[in-house]
């Protein structure tokens, strides 16, 4: 599926100062103080979406408008990768299980305990080795 048909996914970077219970309609969650990264799904438009992250007072119905509320957000990146598999990539990070993924069966949370630098770090090097291996089968074929 392109990006042009599944539209843009997007981590959005938060610091929580001390530790919070976040309690939402389902769930409770205990969130260490730290750096944590949400993976979330903004369609084509992803403005109307992260700017709701960034509002205090908001209707809480997402687990992400619970924590946005307790911890600050304080960037946001958007990529043309789809949501779950961003998601995926991110499990070998410390996150919050069940945080987030109600409708993503294959990760166990969105939400990743780690800094921007880590996050950033993590996906361009995953990206380069999957570069290396697609050159090095292309150049293994071609002899």
């Amino acid at each position: 599926m392109s990006a042009k048909t599944q539209g843009f996914s997007y981590l959005l970077f938060l610091v929580c100062e001390e530790e919070q219970v976040i309690k939402t309609r389902g769930k409770v969650f205990r969130i260490p103080p730290g750096h944590y990264v949400y993976v979330g799904s903004c369609g084509l438009s992803c403005s109307a979406r992260i700017t709701r992250h960034f509002k205090r007072k908001k209707k809480l119905f997402w687990h992400i408008d619970f924590l946005t509320r307790a911890c600050r957000p304080v960037g946001v990146v958007t990529l043309a990768v789809e949501e779950k598999s961003l998601a995926r990539t991110l499990t070998s990070l410390t996150y919050i299980e069940g945080f987030g993924c109600t409708d993503d069966r294959e990760a166990p949370s969105h939400l990743f305990r780690a800094s921007p630098i880590q996050v950033l770090d993590l996906l361009v090097t995953k990206r380069f080795r999957e570069k290396q291996r697609s050159q090095s089968s292309s150049f293994l074929k071609s002899e």
